[in-house]
């Protein structure tokens, strides 16, 4: 195991469900285009990200080579902070306690990208994205990377999950032929 550990992230694909995106932000209407359908998906997101007020340490969006969507920075306390923070201050080492007030929150970098083919809304998420889509998602659709650093001297497979009918199924690309 080497000195420097490099956390594991997930990186999802979903597929939008068109049908549940107009009847949410287009009740009225019969047939709402592409490009309206992502513009509510994109102001939903920010709508939730500014309804968090300061958890929410900022947002921006994101348009490049046909993907759109946002990036954005939130702010959590995990449910342990106030133990360790009467540990600190009871501390008597005087770097603990010289800690600034934010150092036990947890801070987390967030996307949603959204790109289109033949009329199907896909959506690329990281970090805390997913959740800011899923009641828009198709649920017999998604695949889930969960990148691996491989240390040397071992094999470079990744392992992910994909979604297949109702249940979840493990693969492992190592164990596969290609």
């Amino acid at each position: 195991m080497s000195n420097t550990a490099i956390p594991e992230t997930q990186f999802s694909i979903y597929k939008i469900d068109t049908s549940k995106v107009i009847e949410t932000f287009f009740p009225n209407e019969d047939n709402p285009s592409t490009d309206d359908m992502l513009r509510a998906l994109i102001n939903s997101i920010e709508k939730i990200l500014r309804g968090k007020g300061v958890n929410c340490a900022g947002f921006s969006r994101l348009k490049y080579k046909g993907y759109s969507g946002v990036v954005f920075k939130t702010i959590h306390e995990p449910i342990w902070k106030s133990t360790i923070s009467q540990m600190i201050i009871n501390n008597k080492s005087k770097k603990a306690s010289s800690l600034p007030n934010d150092f036990l929150f947890n801070t987390n970098i967030s996307y949603v990208l959204f790109h289109t083919y033949n009329e199907c809304v896909y959506a690329m998420t990281g970090g805390y994205g997913s959740f800011y889509i899923n009641k828009f998602v198709e649920r017999n659709y998604g695949l889930y990377l969960l990148p691996k650093n491989p240390e040397k001297g071992q094999s470079g497979s990744k392992a992910y999950y994909r979604k297949q009918f109702d249940r979840q199924s493990y693969f492992n690309t190592s164990n596969q032929s290609h």
